[in-house]
């Protein structure tokens, strides 16, 4: 389930469910974590990495990048927070979760690791990622990921993770 804070957070889930907020760098993004209501919720993570595609960024690679006053290898997502993803995903747990909720208000990072997370789980996109607030949307098998980055970083990192 992919969605923004304010969709998420009025959105009762019956299912047992993960959230992994997914948040712009100080100073953009705050860490705080309104969850959807439920009693189902089983834990929690907040992740936070911008929006950026490391290829955008080749010529300028070492300046400081407005407004974060940090270099685009300080603000990506990194195969540490990929592990750290995969990690808190696969956890054992009982009882396992039935939903993984990803909270990005921006939404192209979120949607970009659910595409990962499908794929490398082997499951049909269009049958596993639901977005909140867009219901006669379907994610299809071709369609590429908003962030092909943080798509590549999430497949990547679930082998660092036993």
């Amino acid at each position: 389930m992919v969605g923004a804070r304010e969709p998420l957070a009025n959105l009762v889930i019956e299912q047992r469910y993960l959230v992994v907020a997914i948040t712009d760098p100080p100073p953009v993004g705050k860490a705080d974590l309104p969850l959807p209501r439920s009693d189902q919720l089983l834990d929690s993570l907040v992740l936070s990495f911008a929006d950026l595609a490391p290829a955008d960024f080749q010529e300028r690679w070492g300046e400081r990048l407005a407004p974060y006053d940090r270099t685009v290898d300080e603000l990506i997502m990194t195969p540490a927070m990929g592990k750290k993803l995969w990690s808190f995903l696969l956890r054992k747990r009982d009882p396992w979760p039935e939903v993984f909720v990803l909270r990005d208000d921006g939404d192209r990072r979120a949607l970009s690791v659910a595409y990962a997370i499908a794929d490398v789980l082997g499951l049909r996109r269009s049958a596993s990622i639901y977005r909140v607030g867009a219901e006669d949307w379907s994610a299809s098998a071709d369609e590429a990921p908003p962030n092909r980055h943080v798509y590549e970083s999430t497949k990547r990192a679930r082998a660092m993770v036993v």
